[in-house]
């Protein structure tokens, strides 16, 4: 019940550390537009997968293949940022070629889980 303590004070104590840093260094205009955004990408991330995998609701498959879709969203935010801080535009270049495979990859999983035939099938290929 209480696993978000911990990663709101871990954010917290990342986001003070990097802010210091860059305080010390002048750069907290990197700091603001860059490296905040990612820190609390990853930790909605985090806090998504601690949802989808705490809910036993659906099989494993089914919550693997959420979170791993989820990365396809994440990482265009991620060239997203990269290109409001460098270009001050966004234009989705090398996220794209990322996300293709990863989400077919997500709904090819996603389907499979509902096959169960399918499932012990893979489970005596691989000696499960």
């Amino acid at each position: 019940k209480k696993k978000f303590i911990p990663l709101i004070i871990e954010l917290i104590s990342t986001e003070g550390l990097l802010f210091v840093i860059a305080y010390l260094n002048n750069g907290l205009h990197w700091f603001l537009y860059l490296v905040c955004p990612f820190i609390f990408i990853v930790w909605l991330y985090l806090i998504l997968c601690i949802f989808i995998f705490r809910n036993k609701k659906y099989n494993f498959l089914r919550r693997f293949a959420l979170a791993f879709s989820s990365i396809s969203v994440i990482l265009l935010v991620i060239e997203s940022c990269i290109d409001l801080f460098k270009n001050e535009k966004i234009i989705l270049n090398w996220s794209i070629y990322a996300v293709l495979p990863i989400t077919i990859i997500g709904v090819l999983i996603f389907i499979i889980s509902y096959n169960q035939k399918l499932i012990d099938e893979i489970k005596q290929r691989i000696f499960i």
